[in-house]
């Protein structure tokens, strides 16, 4: 067909779309209008994974102007952490700061399954839509502020038999354990929660530190662990006509309020094509610690 001579170019800046119950539909809709006709055909929607007895927040996507727009392109941003209804029904399978349930354990199967059934939901609710052809990428955010870190200050007993399980698979028998950390231990069962980690001093105070090192680790590897799972089972619901990229905390750096993310060569083999990294946090300014990409607010 003919060409618009009065359309503008194509540009490389992306829309942050965020699709949920609390936001004006409207106002979205004219802000997609807007930056189409501005040349944006980069849009990244957040969404949740659809849960058990809640209506899918893909339900406004399957209608929105978005599926009408030529040439355009979509990241789904979607997020896996549970809603409060399930966190609150299912508190021995989530981490607590204060007696409050914020986040579901890395290791919980009743999690994994909740959202394995969420993501195949999800690609059957946008199914016969225009959406579902423009999507080429699926951002999956989970845990700690979606960047599959974990908070600082949650009450470690819950984690108590992850951890022992942990250990036993690491470390061959209690003896090899002790003598890694310096350690007179009896059994597995004698190893408790490690007391909380001062991030910024680790490592300046061994061996009095490694059961921290060790608990910290821990956490990291079923982080990883959850990630992995995930990424195959988005890659078996989706096929393999979409990227999976993950959510990477601020600036894959250890922060004092969070334990770090996952190793990087890890997740790479576990079925994820990339990674999304915002520049900084909003409470870090120029001159001090920012992202790979620099510390831009």
């Amino acid at each position: 067909g003919a060409t618009d001579e009065h359309a503008p170019p194509p540009t490389s800046a992306m829309l942050h779309v965020p699709m949920t119950a609390e936001i004006d539909s409207y106002a979205v809709e004219e802000e997609v209008r807007l930056a189409y006709s501005s040349g944006v055909r980069r849009f990244i929607i957040d969404l949740r994974a659809p849960w058990v007895g809640e209506e899918s927040h893909a339900v406004p996507l399957r209608t929105s102007v978005l599926a009408t727009l030529d040439d355009i392109s979509i990241a789904l941003s979607v997020d896996l952490n549970p809603p409060p209804s399930w966190r609150q029904a299912h508190a021995e399978d989530c981490l607590s700061v204060n007696g409050e349930s914020l986040l579901p354990l890395p290791w919980s199967e009743l999690w994994r399954g909740a959202v394995a059934d969420g993501i195949a939901g999800l690609r059957l609710s946008l199914a016969g839509t225009g959406i579902l052809q423009r999507i080429d990428s699926l951002i999956v955010r989970g845990l700690s502020e979606g960047g599959w870190t974990l908070p600082i200050d949650f009450d470690r007993a819950v984690c108590v038999p992850a951890f022992r399980a942990w250990l036993m698979n690491t470390y061959a028998t209690v003896g090899d354990l002790n003598a890694a950390w310096h350690s007179k231990l009896k059994s597995f069962e004698d190893v408790v929660a490690a007391p909380l980690p001062a991030t910024e001093a680790t490592l300046l105070d061994l061996p009095g530190q490694f059961e921290t090192i060790a608990f910290r680790h821990f956490l990291a590897d079923t982080a990883n662990d959850a990630a992995g799972y995930f990424a195959s089972t988005i890659r078996a619901s989706w096929g393999g006509d979409v990227q999976i990229l993950f959510e990477a905390g601020a600036a894959f750096e250890a922060g004092p309020g969070s334990f770090p993310p996952a190793a990087l060569a890890e997740l790479f083999s576990a079925s994820i094509d990339g990674v999304s990294v915002r520049p900084s946090s909003g409470t870090r300014g120029l001159g001090d610690v920012g992202a790979p990409t620099g510390p831009v607010d």
